[in-house]
Order: C-alpha cells, then structure tokens, then sequence
C-alpha cells in the first residue's frame, strides 16, 4: 500500500512542475466549460466529465503542493504529524465526490428551463466541503513551513489557505512559490 500511495505521489508531482499559465489552463478552461454550459442540457456526456477535469485538476494540484511541501520538510529535517499518510485525503475527497453524483437525482420542469437537483443524503456534500478544505488547509500549512523551515501557525498560512480556495486568482500566487521550494 505504502508502494502505491508514493507512486501516486510521483504520478501527482507534475502539477508542481508546471508553469502558472499551463495549470491555468488546466483548471480555467474546464471551469469555463462548466460556467457556459451550465445553463444548457447536462445529458451530454462530456460536459461532465469536463465539469469533473477542472475539479479533478484543483484537487490534485492542491494535493500535489502538499507533498512536494512534505517532502521538502522531511529533507529539512521537519516532521509535521498532520502530513502522515495526506495523499489519502486526495482518495476521500474522490470517493465522496463520486457518491454525491451517484446519489444526485435530476428532476426537470416541464418547460425543461430549470433543473432542480436533490442530493441525498445532505450529509454527503458536507462532508465533501469539510474534507476539501481540511485537504487544503494542511496544504497551505505543508508550504509555508517548507517555505519558513519551521512549523508555521494559522496566522502565516491562512492566506495561502485562501489563495488555494480561489484557484483562477490563487495560481498565480501559489505556483511560483511551489517551484522555487
């Protein structure tokens, strides 16, 4: 299991290799394709698998900067107990995003203009809220005590915490930081 989860861990590394723009990109052009079409009928298959990219691309970008930012810890000598096994969280956030969408039914009116979504049960979406941001907050943590070589507190990293939340904007903040760990 240990063997996979590096593995993972390597396979998530691209994502801080990239440049700025390109996981721009990345996360932008899906999300846009959401924003357009979101209006429109989601019968079609690919907008949401495109819906599901920029998400996808967020989540493992967020991930990616917490182990990059670990293993820079662990170079350094630093050992922060929240790190243990923080690839897992990108796994739980996954399944619980998928049960939202398998347990997602959509009801149309008859003019076809609104759709109505009901997720059951409402737990599922907290759950998915609570566990993403956990998921980025010790992220932003593991980067800015890479960054500071020592265990930082709330204060210093709650606004990379935001700048992660808000990736479109973050980005262009956050990345150049990553790679120059």
């Amino acid at each position: 299991m240990e063997k996979l989860l590096q593995s993972f861990e390597k396979a998530l590394s691209i994502f801080v290799r990239l440049d700025a723009v390109v996981l721009f990109l990345f996360i932008a052009i899906p999300g846009s394709i959401n924003i357009y079409f979101s209006q429109q009928d989601e019968s079609v298959n690919w907008i949401s698998l495109v819906k599901a990219l920029s998400g996808f691309c967020w989540l493992a970008w967020i991930v990616s900067i917490g182990c990059h930012a670990k293993q820079k810890l662990f170079a350094q000598g630093i050992e922060l107990r929240v790190l243990r096994n923080y690839v897992l969280r990108f796994f739980i956030v996954a399944v619980i995003y998928l049960l939202i969408k398998w347990v997602t039914e959509e009801v149309k009116t008859s003019y076809g203009s609104i759709i109505i979504r009901y997720d059951s049960p409402i737990i599922l979406p907290l759950l998915f809220a609570i566990t993403f941001i956990i998921t980025t907050l010790i992220a932003a943590k593991a980067l800015v005590s890479a960054e500071h070589k020592k265990e930082a507190v709330f204060k210093d990293y709650f606004s990379t915490m935001l700048w992660m939340l808000v990736p479109f904007i973050g980005v262009w903040f956050i990345q150049p930081r990553v790679r120059k760990l």
